[in-house]
């Protein structure tokens, strides 16, 4: 549901450039082990500021907030937190339904060799 990916390196370049989101938006998808690479990295979704999302709303900057803090619990392990936040305030978010897609099955419990990445898969 993602169409562009980016580095926190370039997310930042963006973000710096233009700290209010006018002209590009970007949000923390996660910590990911893209496949072949040993060392995971923070991936972020490039989106333009209009159309029909929640990134594209007047409401971004308060809702970046409370999605930011819900990838970071999930990052961390604090997966019940993670996936209320989730599934309460983006229900309908295909990035949200990757993430607790993740946790369920685990049964929402992390792995105990959980570092945090994950490589999301397509629904099944």
């Amino acid at each position: 549901g993602v169409r562009i990916v980016i580095s926190d390196v370039v997310a930042k370049q963006i973000t710096d450039a233009d700290p209010y989101g006018k002209m590009c938006r970007t949000r923390l998808l996660g910590l990911v082990r893209p496949r072949g690479m040993k060392v995971p990295l923070r991936a972020y979704e490039l989106s333009p500021p209009t159309g029909a999302t929640w990134l594209t709303g007047e409401w971004y900057q308060q809702q970046l907030a409370q999605w930011n803090e819900a990838v970071e619990w999930f990052i961390a392990g604090e997966w019940p937190s993670a996936r209320e936040r989730l599934g309460d305030l983006f229900e309908g978010d295909p990035v949200a339904q990757c993430i607790i897609r993740h946790m369920d099955r685990t049964r929402g419990k992390r792995p105990q060799d959980w570092d945090g990445a994950f490589l999301p898969m397509p629904p099944t």
